[in-house]
């Protein structure tokens, strides 16, 4: 756990892409974010790091931090990018607003949409599930 929150203090939880492909065209069409932790030069998995947030009630403080890079890193472009948003981030109530504060104070033209994925961080599908956020280039999308 202290490597959890020193990672969170330090800001070391950074945005790995996954290029989502369109197998006709070969364009990416789309970034999957996932965070990494950088600990000591090493890349530490999710799972290293996402249970002992939750223990510690800093689980939100990680969505923040990969919200805050991504907005940052693809501010001005048209690329479409997805981020994992936990149950707890949802419970809260304070994403939406965040998120929609991040959309307007940076120049991401945005179009975003909640769709439920199948995966969870937490390991319990039906007592946790996660949403997936939407976004990139357009006007609002109804959903998935």
């Amino acid at each position: 756990m202290n490597i959890t929150k020193e990672l969170i203090d330090q800001d070391k939880i950074e945005p790995y892409l996954q290029p989502i492909v369109d197998f006709q065209t070969g364009e990416t069409v789309k970034y999957e974010v996932l965070a990494r932790g950088d600990y000591n030069g090493k890349v530490l998995l999710p799972f290293q790091f996402i249970e002992p947030a939750e223990r510690l009630g800093l689980i939100s403080s990680i969505t923040r931090m990969m919200v805050n890079k991504c907005f940052s890193y693809f501010s001005g472009s048209d690329y479409k990018f997805s981020i994992n948003i936990t149950q707890r981030d949802l419970l809260d109530q304070y994403i939406i607003s965040f998120l929609h504060n991040k959309i307007y104070n940076q120049s991401i033209s945005w179009r975003f949409y909640e769709k439920k994925i199948s995966k969870t961080l937490c390991g319990h599908v039906r007592l946790c599930p996660h949403r997936l956020f939407y976004v990139g280039a357009g006007g609002p999308h109804p959903g998935g």
